[in-house]
């Protein structure tokens, strides 16, 4: 026989069938001599089972044949010669269950065949051949209610699809098997309202879905059913007043929004329902003058604002309205001159700061007279008078 030059070369063996001068097996092989390939022919057609090998003699796949298309049994194994799949067929289509396995033997998925398409229940297993999935379909579409589990069993989400597409309820489940959270589904677009549980099953959270996006009024709730959040998003962004609450049920906060972004007001609310402070937001940072209140409702403090920092003159007030203390900011630290006042209106001290670091101090009694007199430098006293 002339040598041919190829890495894997095949020798044809024919083989006559005894019971027919038509019928025959050919073998191919590897250089090394072991099968690669064996095929079984009648009357010019594949007929029986054809086997495929690898090198070492492994088996890849197994076919079974009539008249030259698939009919029965196919089989796939892995490079461990382990079965990795298995199907039948009638007539050259796909029938019945189809079966694949992981590396370990153990059962990775069965899906059922009509006419060569997917009709019926897909099953996936995880690799302890507890259940991962369950799906249904018809004519290679998933069509109907697909689960999906967790390794103890329990359904983590329910999916209902029509035609390949998701259409209808979607529902999320903590592992205890409590619903975590339901969607609505029309021809694979999010529509519609959805609502989000706590895992003791209160309602936690609501709002609307648009075309996949988050669009319209949402609310969160503490586990007592009181709302926690009033917002509404505009294609995802909170657009418009936000407003939060105490587990009580008492305002805690209002704030303006403007696509995705804090800009406008902000009110703070204490739990009895005074007014605690007010702030200008734009663009998310505090701008201009902010206000703090004691829990009676008089001003405690005045805070000044540019790009969310502390800028010029901040006041902080006794309950009689005196000035307690009144200090100069620049980029958000102090500096400049910040002096402290006692509530009848007398000045306590005054202190000197320059880049956030105090340069000096001076203390003064009730009459007015000079007490002390420090220089300070490294926030050590340098000099004294």
């Amino acid at each position: 026989m002339g040598k041919i030059n190829k890495k894997i070369w095949l020798v044809f063996v024919l083989f006559f069938a005894v019971e027919s001068a038509y019928a025959e097996e050919i073998k191919f092989k590897y250089p090394n001599g072991k099968i690669h390939k064996i095929e079984k022919w009648e009357n010019g057609k594949l007929n029986g089972r054809s086997r495929l090998f690898s090198p070492d003699g492994k088996p890849i796949a197994e076919w079974d044949f009539k008249d030259g298309v698939l009919d029965g049994e196919t089989r796939y194994f892995n490079q461990s010669g382990k079965l990795r799949r298995s199907s039948k067929y009638v007539k050259g289509k796909r029938e019945g269950l189809s079966k694949a396995f992981f590396d370990n033997g153990k059962i990775l998925s069965e899906s059922s065949f009509k006419n060569g398409k997917l009709n019926g229940h897909f099953v996936a297993f995880y690799p302890t051949a507890q259940k991962f999935s369950d799906r249904i379909f018809k004519d290679n579409n998933v069509h109907g209610i697909g689960q999906f589990y967790n390794q103890n069993g329990i359904v983590t989400r329910e999916i209902n699809y029509e035609n390949n597409l998701m259409n209808g309820a979607f529902k999320v489940f903590y592992d205890s098997g409590q619903v975590h959270t339901i969607k609505n589904y029309v021809e694979g677009n999010l529509f519609g309202e959805w609502t989000e549980y706590y895992e003791t099953g209160e309602l936690k959270k609501k709002g609307m879905h648009d075309h996949h996006a988050k669009h319209g009024p949402e609310t969160t709730y503490f586990k007592n059913g009181n709302k926690k959040l009033e917002l509404v998003r505009s294609w995802n962004v909170v657009d418009g007043v936000l407003y939060s609450y105490y587990e009580s049920g008492s305002l805690n906060t209002i704030q303006v929004w403007k696509k995705g972004k804090a800009d406008g007001f902000l009110i703070d609310f204490s739990p009895v329902g005074n007014i605690r402070s007010i702030a200008q937001v734009v663009d998310n940072q505090k701008q201009g003058t902010a206000y703090e209140y004691y829990p009676e409702g008089m001003l405690h403090f005045e805070w000044r604002f540019v790009n969310n920092k502390l800028e010029g003159v901040i006041k902080d007030y006794f309950r009689n309205g005196n000035v307690r203390a009144s200090g100069s900011f620049r980029g958000g630290k102090k500096d400049g001159i910040t002096t402290g006042y006692s509530i009848d209106g007398k000045v306590k001290n005054v202190l000197f700061f320059k880049n956030d670091f105090l340069s000096k101090a001076i203390v003064y009694s009730a009459n007015g007279e000079v007490l002390s007199e420090n220089i300070f430098e490294n926030k050590k006293v340098k000099g004294a008078k």
